[in-house]
């Protein structure tokens, strides 16, 4: 019996490997020909690489197709290889995971039913602003409690330049016509409560909205109580699920800041690869996996979104 253990898990260990290996490896291929990322700055507001994923809690409990393994080594490489500065990763449900060098979360309550994300973020690059005040964390649906979130002002190590870091998992609106955002009310009260304790109104909100593409991101923000003279956010893409194939108008992973003038998107994990298509064996009901959406804002405009519209 010990034999086979250790048997198993060398097997176990190689196709971590291997799987955190063709990650890599496919993440370096598809970002290739794109501009390098982002430049230390000496002075101003830096350009941010941003990740928003939600493998949902099935890629864990079920398994099918070796999805935990894979989904961990993908957000490893996402991470690294993107040169991410902030994340919300929502229902990662191996507690043995670790991030990688340079990483480091900030959970979300643990009283939000069995939901639960990480505010992952480059500990290099920022540092959590140390005042109470400036971490808040709830549950944004009271009755059951339910749908977690964490806000945290961030300071630069290199400039000291301050940003409020929102990660979220939305509660479902009420309808697909129900636009009244009764979902966000306890949200909008602690954002509002956050910014009267701070100077700082650089705001990101890195969320599963749970919001159709019928809802601008300029409306989120505004009715989160984010001040929204400037509204960036990365393009409405159909990120969910697998068990809907993907729908035109479920864009529900975002990113979104009041500030800076352009956001670059891409959505990860797309095509979808059969790693990710869970089933469960007993019901057949399929996964409600969700596409991985990568934003980079930028300070100042690449004209490329304008090109592209124009197009």
């Amino acid at each position: 019996p010990g034999r086979r253990s250790v048997r198993k898990r060398a097997v176990r260990a190689r196709t971590r490997s291997t799987a955190m290996r063709d990650a890599s490896l496919a993440l370096r291929l598809a970002w290739a020909a794109l501009p390098a990322l982002r430049p230390l700055v000496a002075h101003g507001f830096p350009d941010l690489n941003m990740l928003q994923w939600n493998p949902h809690w099935q890629c864990f409990a079920w398994n099918t197709n070796n999805c935990t393994a894979e989904s961990e080594a993908h957000l490893t490489s996402f991470l690294e290889d993107l040169d991410v500065d902030f994340a919300d990763v929502i229902e990662l449900g191996d507690p043995n995971y670790t991030l990688p060098d340079n990483f480091t979360q900030i959970g979300s309550l643990k009283t939000c039913g069995r939901d639960f994300l990480s505010l992952v973020y480059n500990h290099i690059r920022w540092e959590p602003v140390s005042e109470p005040a400036m971490l808040s964390k709830g549950c944004m649906q009271l009755v059951p409690p339910d749908r977690p979130f964490v806000i945290q002002e961030f300071s630069d190590t290199n400039t000291a330049e301050r940003v409020i870091v929102i990660a979220a998992h939305f509660p479902h609106p009420m309808g697909f016509k129900d636009v009244s955002f009764r979902e966000t009310l306890v949200l909008r009260d602690a954002v509002t409560s956050f910014l009267n304790q701070t100077s700082t109104r650089r705001v990101i909100l890195i969320a599963d909205t749970n919001e159709f593409a019928t809802t601008s991101n300029a409306n989120i923000m505004w009715h989160i109580g984010v001040p929204t003279k400037t509204v960036v956010g990365t393009r409405l893409l159909p990120s969910c699920c697998f068990d809907n194939d993907f729908y035109s108008l479920t864009t529900f992973d975002r990113i979104i800041a009041n500030f800076g003038e352009e956001m670059e998107t891409r959505m990860l994990l797309d095509p979808l690869p059969e790693w990710a298509k869970d089933i469960d064996n007993e019901t057949k009901r399929k996964a409600a996996f969700h596409k991985a959406i990568f934003g980079r804002l930028l300070m100042h405009s690449s004209g490329r979104a304008e090109a592209a519209r124009a197009r």
